[in-house]
């Protein structure tokens, strides 16, 4: 009988222990990083809660594309998760791995532990543990396969902490108010926001105004629309737009320019962060989206914009945020 061990992986990764969670939940976070070195993410859709199961996919043109679910059994939020892994196929069922090629004594319902340590503000411990891996050629490939993820999350979260370095200064805005908003607070009415309103101009240079369905990645704004809609034409025209929308602690309004998405990987990430924040699953055919069930955005296909935005403006909507504006520069 084969002897069996823990594949047990530490890394320190610099970056704080919030940044390093999100990166393991944020279906936009983990398409960056899942698959090891030649492969990509096509696929990340989380549903990171007790007895929740996450699908990821990881693709290459050797290889093809393999699917993988995670069932969990324990989430502390910034400590620690627990989940079963398991091969699958493209709707999640559990495959057998005998039937895809693995050896017979490869892990079924194999038992993960992923922990977070904070040691200080920006750096993060990080292990996972694979239990019960037959030792041998298998095991190898997996810790592998893990370091090289493991080393495009840290490429990920570089890049985040230079967009957070890189984040909008923020001015008083009004006479007598000498304080200031955080962006951060500004962010999290983004994330919690239901509805979004889209300020854009038609050709004739009257404004049109229409609900949208918007979500925020790293870079910036991102929504979709029909090509026969009015938002679509008017951006034709005239890329400038302005997006609104009011929270529980602030009414936002963000200036900004237009421009239309092509490239399949943000694509995906949009995708994903679809389906998470509105439970709107599209498909994804000649750089447009395609799918059921957007009123506001017209008939599919959809065209994906992002807007970079310019300057944004802050009021707060219960006293406790000063009127702010944030400068991007």
């Amino acid at each position: 009988m084969a002897e069996h061990r823990d594949l047990v992986i530490t890394r320190i990764v610099q970056a704080p222990v919030a940044l390093v969670w999100q990166a393991w939940t944020d279906p936009a976070y983990v398409m960056q990083w899942w698959g090891p070195a030649g492969f990509t993410c096509p696929l990340a859709r989380m549903d990171v809660q007790v007895g929740g199961s996450s699908l990821v996919g990881m693709a290459s043109p050797e290889y093809g594309t393999h699917y993988s679910t995670w069932h969990y059994q324990e989430i502390v939020p910034l400590e620690r998760m627990v989940y079963s892994h398991n091969l699958a196929d493209a709707d999640g069922n559990k495959l057998d791995p005998v039937a895809v090629g693995m050896p017979p004594d490869f892990p079924q319902d194999q038992r993960h532990l992923i922990a977070f340590k904070a040691l200080d503000t920006n750096q993060t411990e990080l292990t996972i543990t694979e239990y019960g891996w037959p030792v041998g050629e298998m095991m190898e490939m997996s810790r592998l396969g893990m370091e090289q993820c493991l080393d495009k999350l840290a490429v990920l979260v570089e890049g985040v902490k230079a967009m957070i370095r890189t984040a909008p200064i923020a001015e008083p805005f009004g006479a007598a108010d000498t304080a200031v908003t955080s962006w951060d607070v500004a962010l999290q009415q983004i994330e919690q926001a239901d509805v979004f309103w889209l300020a854009t101009v038609r050709p004739d240079s009257r404004p049109h105004v229409a609900p949208v369905l918007a979500i925020w990645l790293a870079d910036g704004f991102y929504f979709c629309a029909g090509t026969t809609t009015h938002k679509g034409r008017n951006l034709a025209h005239q890329a400038d737009c302005v997006l609104t929308t009011a929270g529980a602690l602030l009414h936002l309004v963000i200036e900004g320019h237009a421009h239309i998405v092509h490239d399949t990987a943000t694509l995906q990430q949009v995708a994903a962060k679809y389906l998470s924040r509105y439970g709107w699953e599209v498909t994804i055919q000649e750089g447009a989206f395609y799918a059921e069930g957007a009123p506001s955005a017209g008939p599919p296909p959809y065209t994906v914009y992002a807007i970079t935005p310019t300057v944004a403006f802050g009021f707060g909507s219960d006293g406790t945020c000063s009127p702010t504006r944030w400068r991007f520069v």
